[in-house]
């Protein structure tokens, strides 16, 4: 895969060499929610692309939207970003549907480049995965080699426990959490062992659905919600005597016994280039 920052900086040295001077590329930012794993895709996105800006002598302007899972703030994030930006980065699937929509209802193709999507087809960001997708639309998943594996070394880690049973938290309004619950029942079923589900939608719910599981081992996946208020799960289950599993490897650090997925300090990185998309399509010379 190209670098997205390469990508950025070789669109812009083109664009200002016929501009014949240095002119300042407007980049929006619209992250979902404040959590851990996201913040470093944020962080990274942000100093990469400076320090190259730094190199070649030209300038950035970042403009950050978080709206902490409000749809509706969301959405006006989005269509404020649409306005102002030559180039927008979204983390996580509800953000970058915002933005696609608030791009589209504009006319517009300004490009959008994703990042922590677990599945970007199946949320209909995008139609296909590999070349010919949507010409201003490109970014790179999270979902690593998917759940099915974690949960195999979950089983087999496990076994000796006298239930096998895995309880699986996470929120319902997430699609990709529901993705990634989804591979997890179906390998814990061909594992023989069984699950109890625990859905949430809100952080306040957090607490009393977790107090609420029966099972030894407590999943969740790369769930911002979750991930965003590891500590209260962390919390309970030690109280409880539980052991936490989760597909956010940043959770592993404080919150969490065993993790496994892919490392945002080296997607966040990352991009495809999506046909020819260019940053500074919308400036004029």
């Amino acid at each position: 895969m190209k670098k997205t920052l390469l990508l950025l900086c070789a669109f812009a040295s083109a664009s200002l060499a016929s501009c014949g001077t240095v002119r300042t590329i407007n980049i929006g930012i619209l992250q979902l929610v404040t959590a851990t794993p996201l913040n470093r895709v944020k962080e990274n996105f942000v100093s990469v692309l400076t320090a190259k800006a730094l190199e070649k002598g030209e300038e950035l302007k970042f403009t950050l939207q978080n709206p902490e899972a409000n749809a509706a703030t969301m959405a006006t994030m989005a269509d404020s970003l649409a306005e102002q930006s030559d180039l927008i980065l979204t983390i996580a699937t509800n953000s970058t549907l915002a933005e696609k929509n608030a791009i589209n209802k504009g006319d517009n193709e300004i490009p959008l480049v994703f990042s922590a999507v677990t599945d970007a087809v199946a949320s209909q960001i995008v139609g296909q995965n590999e070349a010919g997708r949507s010409e201003n639309i490109t970014g790179v998943s999270d979902k690593g080699d998917g759940t099915a594996p974690f949960i195999d070394e979950i089983t087999n880690g496990f076994d000796g426990l006298s239930t096998h049973k895995i309880a699986l938290v996470y929120n319902s309004m997430e699609s990709n959490s529901l993705q990634q619950i989804a591979e997890a029942k179906t390998e814990i079923l061909a594992k023989g062992w069984t699950f109890e589900e625990k859905a949430v939608t809100r952080d306040s719910e957090i607490e009393t659905v977790c107090n609420s599981v029966t099972a030894p081992i407590l999943f969740y996946p790369t769930d911002n919600l979750l991930v965003s208020n590891k500590a209260i799960v962390s919390r309970i289950a030690e109280e409880k005597g539980l052991f936490v599993a989760t597909s956010d490897p940043s959770t592993a650090e404080t919150d969490a016994l065993l993790a496994h997925g892919v490392d945002y300090a080296d997607i966040r990185r990352r991009g495809r280039r999506g046909g020819g998309a260019n940053p500074l399509r919308r400036q004029k010379s």
